[in-house]
């Protein structure tokens, strides 16, 4: 053992261990008799208990120790303290001689079966009058079940951590004092907490008023009660406030057993705010549409993929676009590439680019749409129009976020994030072969489909203001007349439609407010059960009449140019000096 170290008391298979743990006692300066009492005493103790020579060599096992060890206690004397108890952590060095103390040391050893049993060693050296070492003493508490139980639950941590990552949902774990220790990147979104901020947050302080929060957690902890809390105002700092719903579910064991933690799932509430930024441009008044933009909100400081389906016409472009300027990109270029106006030699270069001489009429480079993207965004319009070639390229590009100019060798990087949208089902042409089914579940990492106009109602008449206020001025307006014909029609060629039917009505109507009988003759057709021709000429009738048949002063009543008027008594038959006497 070096300076100041005893050898010990000889030890041989012909020496019994109490004769040499005697011999110890006596080196050490120790009654010997009281040694041997003091060992029939540990023999029954519920700790296992160690006492080993200068050289590492077991002298003593108590029942217990060899108990740990799945042998008999008479096989581990005489062998060294790591082999006898088969100690995985202790290796070529023993903490006890080094130290000359262990208080609280976690070890593990390997039972005769190869089993795992970890203990917690508490142990001294053992010195002779003059200070030498001869020897040392070991109680091993077994802490197994613990450690198994730590293990376990360390396990079911990091999978709910994991698991919280990867949804969607605003979801988070808290421990049993309340705090957050982990939680979705919704979650994060919704706190308006910042990366890595939100662990050990304590839940009650990210609410209002959470005395109450913190009662009803307390309860599910500790009795397993789940809980949902309505109308909860969330404290977002330095943003505005939203509401949620908070639902509370313990942690339990299959046999029921409490594991001391809770998983949150905010759901947010109808007073929730609109979404910021360029999403709350886009007109949403309809449900569908509300809907749909908290999803795009989540999406837009994301790099996903996004496949956005939809009826022509339908404004797939603008949301696109709106996610592109509410997210980090929105400094950087956005590039549409329509697939479908294309030929496949033309759509290859359009995206990929070329080098001089690629082909026939390639007498310059050109860089393509993913180049000239940067880290900003790609959309892929009517996507389901690609030809196969270059479907297979495009799925490259996406897996490996690397392309090659046509006829280029040099490596580039695709850094911008892609959008893909269209019109067609391109789960039917999957099934038909039309398409590629890798590439359709590259590009459909998340699916946004933006409703028809005709089953979102509410948005006609705040996008037809919209339409016609970037026309005319935040003054203008449609009669009401107007607006029952504008919500009567059916759409089926959705936003586009309607604002070519604004575009319709400013040319060829008055500079006030726009009337049905300014909206194309369809539309005046489709108005004819709330707004009949008969009505409509006994509300010119009545404006002639009480401005003396002066038609400048009926049309100001009207809300029309004099013109517009006198076209409009053209149609319905009214002579322009009015009636015969």
């Amino acid at each position: 053992m070096g300076d100041g170290t005893a050898a010990g008391p000889a030890f041989g298979d012909d020496v019994p261990a109490r004769d040499c743990v005697a011999a110890l006692a006596a080196s050490a300066g120790y009654p010997v008799d009281a040694a041997r009492a003091v060992l029939q005493a540990l023999d029954v103790a519920m700790e296992a208990v160690l006492l080993v020579d200068a050289n590492r060599r077991v002298l003593y096992c108590n029942r217990r120790a060899a108990e740990l060890t799945g042998s008999r206690a008479e096989d581990l004397l005489g062998r060294s303290c790591s082999e006898a108890m088969r100690f995985v952590t202790c290796g070529e060095h023993c903490a006890l001689f080094d130290e000359g103390a262990l208080c609280g040391r976690h070890c593990e050893l390997k039972n005769r079966a190869g089993a795992s049993v970890h203990v917690v060693k508490e142990g001294r050296v053992l010195r002779d009058a003059q200070g030498r070492v001869v020897g040392g003493v070991e109680a091993l508490r077994d802490v197994t079940d613990l450690a198994r139980q730590a293990r376990r639950l360390e396990a079911q941590c990091h999978l709910l951590e994991a698991f919280t990552r990867s949804v969607d949902e605003a979801v988070l774990a808290v421990d049993r004092e309340g705090r957050v220790t982990c939680l979705s990147p919704h979650a994060a979104e919704l706190l308006a907490l910042g990366a890595g901020k939100g662990n050990g947050a304590a839940l009650s302080d990210l609410v209002e008023d959470g005395g109450e929060l913190d009662a009803r957690l307390r309860r599910a902890l500790e009795q397993g009660e789940r809980a949902e809390l309505r109308q909860v105002r969330l404290r977002r700092a330095g943003a505005r406030p939203r509401w949620a719903t908070l639902r509370l579910a313990p942690l339990q064991e299959p046999d029921g057993a409490l594991l001391g933690a809770a998983v949150v799932v905010l759901a947010e509430s109808e007073l929730a705010a609109a979404p910021a930024g360029p999403l709350q441009d886009v007109v949403a008044a309809s449900p569908a549409m509300r809907r749909l933009l908290q999803v795009a909100g989540r999406l837009a400081g994301g790099d996903a993929n996004v496949l956005i389906t939809g009826e022509t016409g339908s404004g797939k472009e603008v949301l696109a676009r709106a996610l592109h300027l509410a997210g980090p990109r929105r400094d950087r270029p956005f590039h549409a590439v329509n697939c479908a106006a294309l030929t496949g030699t033309l759509l290859e270069s359009e995206l990929f680019g070329h080098e001089r001489g690629a082909f026939t009429d390639a007498v310059h480079a050109k860089p393509g749409r993913l180049e000239l993207c940067e880290d900003g965004t790609l959309l892929l319009d009517e996507v389901g129009c690609l030809p196969a070639g270059l479907q297979a390229k495009l799925l490259r590009v996406l897996e490996q976020r690397e392309f090659e100019r046509v006829g280029g060798t040099r490596t580039l990087r695709l850094r911008a994030r892609v959008v893909a949208a269209t019109n067609s089902d391109l789960e039917a042409q999957v099934r038909a072969g039309a398409f590629r089914p890798d590439l359709y579940y590259r590009l459909r990492v998340v699916p946004l489909e933006v409703p028809p106009l005709r089953s979102r109602r509410e948005d006609v008449v705040p996008l037809a203001r919209r339409f016609l206020r970037e026309l005319r001025g935040e003054s203008a307006d449609f009669t009401a007349a107007a607006r029952r014909a504008l919500e009567a029609w059916p759409w089926p060629g959705n936003v586009r439609e309607l604002r070519n039917a604004v575009q319709f009505a400013v040319a060829m109507g008055g500079r006030t407010a726009v009337d049905v009988f300014d909206l194309p003759p369809e539309f005046r057709r489709a108005a004819a059960g709330s707004a009949t021709g008969a009505s409509a000429r006994g509300r010119i009738l009545e404006a002639l009449e009480q401005a003396r048949w002066n038609h400048s002063v009926a049309a100001r009543k009207l809300g029309v140019s004099r013109t517009t008027l006198w076209r409009r008594m053209q149609k319905l038959g009214l002579d322009r000096d009015g009636p015969k006497r």
